[in-house]
């Protein structure tokens, strides 16, 4: 799965809520899933606040059918 969280200091963070989740385990994707925020702000001491393209956030994403090591 992957989740969202913020953190003001690195140490303490708040979770923010799920972004992508587990499958049945009959879909092809079921053992390896990953979802990877886009857009966002990188600047050197910047908010690092995601950044919508028209009026969506976006996401990369990999899968796999094959369990990993």
């Amino acid at each position: 799965e992957t989740w969202l969280a913020s953190s003001d200091d690195l140490l303490h963070w708040k979770q923010m809520g799920r972004q992508l989740s587990f499958s049945a385990a009959a879909d092809w994707d079921a053992y390896q899933k990953a979802g990877y925020n886009a857009l966002q702000d990188y600047e050197w001491e910047g908010s690092y606040a995601l950044q919508p393209y028209q009026g969506k956030y976006w996401m990369s994403y990999i899968g796999g059918n094959t369990k990993g090591l």
